[in-house]
């Protein structure tokens, strides 16, 4: 009876999450939907395409980026465990590479190597809801080679900027050890982005050092 109790609690506890979880995308998420001309609202959730000429060291105040993979590689992840950068389109080149090897240079598709792969980050929206658990994908672009051209169309999904973030309904009930989802619980997801501070892989707000 014990166990069929605890599974029951489980399954109330995991049904929860799921409405919770849709609610927040639902509610919360910027999906890019149309809205009338008249609000002159325009989607947070941008896919850019653009070239950077220079080093850049960013994390992006997104749920998730998905950057597609460059023919000219450039983009660096920080790993905080390694304390050290990686390289991702290396790494995708190098797997794309050893799987010509094991095909013995079959191509079974006529697409560049490049447009098989993406980079994906989670950003601090992601570091904000997860409490601190999953931490945004710091990186940076390095400028190309001589001669070369770094194109990037990157796509963030971002929260709706007016949409009030309520930890308890999107998320369960407020955690009353974890900082960052008290402080944000009941903010604008503008005024979040405006409050959040960097420092250390992890987030804060104002002059908080909690």
């Amino acid at each position: 009876k014990k166990k069929v109790e605890e599974d029951h609690a489980k399954s109330s506890s995991l049904l929860l999450a799921s409405h919770g979880a849709q609610a927040f995308i639902d509610n919360v998420l910027d999906l890019g939907q149309l809205v009338p001309e008249s609000t002159h609202v325009s989607s947070k959730s941008p896919q850019r395409f653009f070239r950077i000429p220079e080093v850049s060291i960013d994390g992006d105040f997104a749920l998730l980026t998905m950057l597609p993979v460059s023919a000219v590689s450039g983009i660096e992840v920080f790993d905080t465990d390694a304390d050290q950068w990686f390289r991702p389109e290396l790494l995708a080149a190098q797997h794309h590479s050893q799987q010509q090897q094991e095909q013995h240079g079959v191509e079974a598709e006529e697409i560049p190597w490049y447009c098989r792969y993406v980079v994906a980050m989670a950003g601090d929206l992601m570091q904000i809801v997860s409490g601190n658990k999953i931490h945004t994908g710091i990186h940076r672009v390095l400028s190309p080679p001589p001669n070369a051209t770094r194109y990037s169309c990157p796509l963030m999904l971002r929260g709706k900027e007016m949409e009030i973030l309520n930890v308890t309904r999107y998320l369960g009930p407020d955690d009353k050890d974890n900082d960052v989802l008290r402080h944000v619980n009941g903010m604008k997801m503008v005024d979040i982005h405006k409050a959040m501070l960097h420092k250390d892989g992890k987030v804060y707000f104002g002059n908080s050092n909690n």
